[in-house]
């Protein structure tokens, strides 16, 4: 069998097992303001939005904003997550009164953190066991996301490839 891709040295493989914590980002900055039709779905996340009426909303927004563009979460958004993760980080601009992050796990339990309001970007980290969804509650329309960070302090299973056995190994220059 041929190996490709295998760093060698020192009689082991390197790199063969990945360790330690992930998050996956989903960053509006960079996006182009577009209004669409609800869901929106980035990476696997899907996003849903309330309107002032605290009926579901047609359209999702992403607006410029002094910060970058951002999604506007309007009276309240859901986040629908594609797996399970430790902990969620928000980047965000906030104008109006505090808002909620409701951190929703599969066993039912919930870790709540406070958005408070900031007209400069501002980071608030939630974290708890196999959240599966993110609830944010915004008491006015002035709630912007600018970065959605998933899996913060979630420990990734090591993986490894199988044991290599080489009785005979050439090459190098």
């Amino acid at each position: 069998h041929t190996c490709e891709g295998l760093d060698i040295a020192d009689n082991n493989i390197v790199e063969n097992g990945v360790t330690g914590t992930s998050a996956n980002c989903i960053d509006f900055r960079p996006m182009e303001p577009v209004t669409d039709k609800t869901p929106l779905i980035l990476e696997g996340t899907t996003f849903n939005f309330v309107d002032a009426s605290g009926n579901p909303a047609a359209t999702y927004q992403i607006v410029a904003t002094e910060a970058g563009s951002a999604l506007n979460c309007r009276q309240g958004a859901t986040v629908v997550l594609p797996d399970p993760v430790s902990g969620a980080t928000l980047t965000y601009t906030n104008s109006g009164s505090t808002a909620k992050v409701i951190a929703r796990g599969e066993d039912g339990s919930e870790t709540m953190a406070e958005l408070p309001r900031s007209t400069t970007p501002a980071t608030v980290s939630v974290a708890g066991t196999d959240i599966t969804k993110l609830e944010v509650l915004t008491p006015q329309n002035e709630f912007f996301l600018l970065e959605l960070c998933l899996g913060q302090g979630q420990s990734l299973k090591t993986t490894y490839q199988p044991r290599i056995v080489a009785l005979y190994a050439s090459g190098g220059e």
